[in-house]
């Protein structure tokens, strides 16, 4: 029954919306036909034969109501209507008259009607405009051909060889605007990833690759000009903390990828404070010229309460580590724990290796992979986080240019600790070559590592966005 009521309504809606178009129009459409034959004829009747023709016809006129003798003026003569009637020459006008009556008409005629068609093909044309969505400004959908064949166009004008994420290039210098990838497990971002290696390592530009699963490091690592940075892996050479600094300050920000604040942290000062003593430490040891990874370990972790309030004993963690509050310094010493366990993975072997002087030397090639695997991630991702706040921080600190690129490629981003410098390493690292590709599997993800606002910021500032299958309505939209 539904059925039949919608369907009967919105028939005779359409019909009565037919209807009041058409009315109007044939009204206006009758009316524009006889002004313009009216119109026509005028033109075409020369003047006698209008004074013959309109004699004629009030001739007839009073013969119809018997006054056939009434005179009627015809130019400057009166003469009745019985003999106007009998006057062939008033007869030949008045068909002559008729007859281009009748050709004025059929003119107007075809001309009004071919009017009439185009203005319901103009209706018609009108109405399917108005059903299709229609561009006003900002960025438009387009098919895959057409994207690349616009990019290609534009490369072409600025003379620029791109790189491409899949088939479709990055229009010119754009590359430095970042790039974000989104897509659940098996959506095809580990292929759109490797892709990209391959261009980088063909160029023969430079990248920082975060490996969580060691996929990459399998298929691209190249002993003889690469860098692996994995303490369980035997090609991975010595890293100290003590070559990444130039000055205390910068153990700040290494400090705070090495011991994040998680966003379920519901009181920060054991955090802060544990900071505060490993900035400090290493600060002290730094000044001393720097210790073996054992050395620094042992310092940091293996220190009994005395010897470590001796250690920090006037220095900003000194009110932190009392031996008159056994309990706090107890407590900022198992954070410490925690989080710095992982340098008890680091070896003093072979020649130590910078990330700083890798990124500050112009004439390196190759790439830094970053490496772990799935049982021993979690062991290992504060070391990770530090290596590439590390990396990040020195790419920062280099010559601004549009020609050098140097490529930060993090999948699977939210397994990392929350990188201090990756808000401000997306803002700016743009002018000093800086090319971030981040991978993620849902929005949510991000959200739980820098919260609403951070993940929003994250994902305005990469420009060149690519969203593969999502399993959760956040990352759809």
């Amino acid at each position: 029954m539904s059925n039949l009521v919608r369907g009967g309504q919105i028939t005779f809606h359409s019909l009565r919306m037919l209807v009041q178009l058409m009315k109007p129009l044939t009204r206006w459409v009758i009316i524009m036909w006889v002004i313009l034959t009216l119109g026509l004829l005028a033109i075409r009747m020369h003047p006698t034969q209008f004074e013959y023709t309109s004699a004629y016809f009030k001739a007839q006129f009073y013969s119809a109501i018997k006054a056939q003798e009434e005179p009627v003026s015809m130019g400057n003569k009166k003469i009745k209507a019985k003999h106007i009637l009998r006057s062939s020459l008033a007869k030949y006008h008045t068909d002559k008259t008729i007859e281009m009556a009748k050709e004025s008409g059929f003119i107007i005629l075809v001309v009004v009607m071919l009017c009439w068609t185009a203005l319901i093909v103009y209706f018609v044309m009108k109405g399917y405009k108005l059903k299709q969505s229609s561009f006003i400004r900002g960025r438009e959908v387009v098919s895959a051909k057409e994207l690349k064949r616009i990019i290609q166009s534009h490369n072409k004008s600025q003379k620029y060889k791109a790189y491409s994420l899949g088939s479709i290039p990055y229009p010119a210098y754009t590359e430095t605007m970042h790039t974000l990838i989104t897509g659940s497990t098996g959506s095809g971002k580990t292929i759109l990833i490797s892709d990209l290696i391959n261009q980088i390592k063909a160029r023969g530009d430079r990248a920082i690759i975060f490996d969580k699963m060691g996929y990459y490091t399998e298929r691209f690592f190249d002993e003889t000009q690469d860098v692996l940075l994995n303490p369980f892996d035997k090609r991975s050479p010595t890293w100290s903390i003590f070559k990444e600094v130039k000055q205390a300050a910068n153990f700040d920000s290494i400090a705070a990828a090495f011991i994040p604040i998680e966003k379920s942290t519901s009181d920060p000062f054991w955090i802060k404070a544990a900071r505060t003593i490993f900035t400090e430490v290493c600060s002290s040891l730094h000044s001393k010229g720097g210790v073996s990874n054992e050395e620094l370990v042992n310092t940091l972790l293996k220190k009994n309460l005395n010897e470590a309030a001796q250690l920090v004993k006037g220095t900003a963690a000194q009110a932190i580590i009392d031996e008159q509050s056994p309990k706090t310094a107890l407590s900022v010493m198992s954070v410490l724990s925690t989080y710095l366990k992982c340098l008890t993975f680091l070896k003093d072997e072979n020649e130590i290796f910078s990330i700083k002087d890798w990124v500050l030397d112009h004439d390196r090639k190759g790439c830094v992979f970053i490496s772990s695997t799935g049982q021993l991630h979690t062991a290992l991702m504060p070391l990770i986080s530090a290596w590439i706040e590390i990396a990040i921080n020195n790419i920062l600190s280099l010559q601004s240019s549009r020609e050098r690129k140097i490529w930060i490629i993090l999948d699977e981003l939210p397994s990392l600790h929350t990188l201090p410098s990756l808000v401000q390493g997306l803002a700016e690292v743009r002018q000093f070559g800086g090319c971030f590709v981040l991978s993620i599997q849902s929005v949510s993800q991000l959200k739980d590592s820098y919260g609403y606002n951070g993940a929003q910021t994250i994902s305005s500032l990469c420009n060149s966005k690519v969203f593969l299958r999502a399993g959760d309505s956040d990352s759809a939209k």
